[in-house]
């Protein structure tokens, strides 16, 4: 696509938004078409449609800091339920290990199994190919890795331990600012680089089109500076989620899974009497859902504003609430019938 002026490079594919954004390029035909995908030459016409091209770089620059804004929460909002998943994490882990009489992991185990526990939990929140996924697993990898090695390195209780990294994981706002300036003023100097710059103008003239659709209608949204639904998917399927209790939630679900599935698959690889073909290489889905249900059971028996206790994980052995057994039991319907737990074998006869 052609520059629209010397400072802008807008690829046409990013040009996803709502088609009244623009009185001119709509149809009369075709009044309640809702999304369009703009050729080089319409983009162009509607660009010229501005004033002058000042005035258009003006809007797009002024577009960095809510879309900036909106990355940002949805990146601590990944980093907020990765964190709090450690916390339920270090309570389950001290738990086990006193209930089992088992000997504890060394630190430099339960570090590994962290580091890469949330590692496997973003590779599954963020499995794309594009330039923006992998520059958030980036940043948080290497986020991960550098509170690991922070962590006083003379504590030696793992519950205390573990604390300590949740703590730092929450602590995140040196760590992100620095990450916005580089994601929305990456070096052009690489491939990846280039490609990121260019998204994030994409999404920033999105942004500014939307936003004068929304002031031509006198649209509800105009009013608020948060980016609209045709940015909001546009950020989407660059792989930023919208910050808020559901992308909490899938970051916490899926990054205790992992987290208690490095535990369990460092107990096995470690007994010298469990059966060869009983361990996370051979078996590896069978144990990766024993690991989902026993996080499910954590999550849906501790209430959203509350941190899991000791307490609460001894009441969890067996559930009696019909919501609460429908979601755990249904993960371990995947387990053969021995695997389950009594709650949910005498909830699998019943249903």
């Amino acid at each position: 696509m052609q520059c629209i002026n010397k400072t802008l490079l807008l690829p046409a594919a990013l040009l996803i938004i709502a088609l009244k954004a623009t009185s001119q390029t709509t149809p009369e035909t075709d009044p309640d078409c809702s999304q369009c995908v703009f050729s080089d030459e319409e983009a162009a016409h509607i660009v010229s449609t501005f004033d002058d091209q000042v005035e258009l770089s003006r809007l797009i620059s002024e577009a960095e800091a809510p879309v900036r804004a909106y990355v940002e929460d949805s990146v601590r909002s990944t980093e907020m339920g990765s964190a709090r998943s450690v916390r339920d994490f270090a309570v389950w882990y001290s738990y086990r290990v006193a209930e089992r009489n088992a000997a504890e992991l060394t630190r430099q185990q339960l570090g590994t199994i962290v580091g890469s526990g949330l590692s496997l939990g973003l590779d599954l929140l963020l499995p794309g190919a594009g330039v923006v996924e992998r520059t958030i697993r980036t940043y948080a990898n290497r986020a991960y890795q550098g509170i690991l090695s922070q962590t006083a390195a003379n504590v030696d209780d793992p519950a205390e331990y573990l604390q300590q990294v949740a703590t730092r994981m929450e602590d995140t706002n040196d760590r992100l600012t620095n990450f916005m300036h580089d994601m929305f003023h990456p070096s052009t100097s690489t491939e990846d680089g280039q490609a990121l710059g260019e998204q994030m103008e994409g999404v920033k003239f999105s942004y500014v089109l939307e936003r004068e659709g929304q002031r031509a209608r006198n649209d509800a949204g105009y009013r608020t500076p948060e980016p609209g639904p045709e940015t909001r998917g546009l950020l989407d399927q660059l792989g930023v989620r919208r910050a808020g209790s559901e992308n909490f939630d899938r970051v916490h679900f899926e990054s205790l899974t992992q987290l208690i599935r490095g535990v369990l698959c460092a107990e096995i690889n470690e007994s010298s009497t469990a059966p060869s073909v009983s361990n996370c290489e051979g078996e590896p889905r069978h144990w990766s859902t024993i690991a989902r249900a026993t996080a499910m059971r954590i999550i849906t028996t501790t209430p959203a504003e509350q941190l899991v206790s000791t307490s609460q994980l001894r009441n969890m052995v067996e559930l009696t609430d019909p919501e609460q057994l429908r979601q755990v039991c249904n993960v371990q319907s995947e387990l053969m019938f021995m695997w389950r737990s009594p709650d949910c074998q005498a909830w699998s006869r019943a249903n």
